[in-house]
C-alpha cells in the first residue's frame, strides 16, 4: 500500500478497499486511526470512518486519501 494511492477518480469512494482489514491485521484501533486521520486534516466523524471501514457509506476521495495515509503512517512508523 502506498500513502498517495488514489482509489477512484470520482469525488466519493464507496468501498473501503480493505483498509479496515489491514488496520486490524496490524492491530491498529479505530481511535488511533481516526486520530491520525484527523491530524492530516480529515473532518469526517469517527462513526463515518468506522462505517466506511466496514463497507457502509461513502467518503470523499480526499478523505480516503487522508485515511490511507494515516494508516500508512501508523504501520510504517
Amino acid at each position: 500500500m502506498t500513502p498517495w494511492h488514489h482509489p477512484a477518480t470520482t469525488d466519493e469512494v464507496g468501498s473501503s478497499d480493505d483498509l479496515g482489514t489491514e488496520a486490524e491485521q496490524h492491530g491498529i484501533t479505530l481511535p488511533s486511526l481516526y486520530l491520525a486521520y484527523v491530524s492530516l486534516g480529515g473532518d469526517a466523524a469517527e462513526f463515518e470512518v468506522d462505517a466506511y471501514l466496514h463497507g457502509f457509506g461513502v467518503m470523499p476521495a480526499d478523505d480516503v486519501t487522508r485515511l490511507r495515509h494515516a494508516l500508512w503512517e501508523l504501520v510504517t512508523f
